[in-house]
């Protein structure tokens, strides 16, 4: 939906587009993500990748990246990308 209604009428080229994919499993999701950003900022010269426009997709009950105390998360090295699964 993002897509055609805001990248497709404006000539953003699709290496342009950094996309976490919502429809694989969350973890699988975050890795391809963060593996994207990694090349991106190789290509760049960068140690990290900087986005210029980041636009957030919104969760069932209306979150939006939402991270909250005490959530567990496992980060065994410093990442741009992370899945969480909440306990629902």
């Amino acid at each position: 939906m993002a897509s055609e209604a805001l990248f497709r009428v404006a000539p953003v080229p699709d290496k342009s587009i950094a996309r976490m994919r919502g429809e694989i499993e969350p973890t699988l999701a975050a890795q391809e993500y963060q593996d994207q950003l990694d090349l991106l900022a190789t290509e760049r010269g960068e140690q990290i990748y900087r986005h210029d426009l980041i636009l957030l997709g919104l969760g069932e009950d209306g979150h939006t990246a939402s991270l909250f105390p005490g959530q567990k998360r496992s980060m065994k090295r410093r990442k741009e990308s992370s899945q969480i699964l909440s306990r629902s």
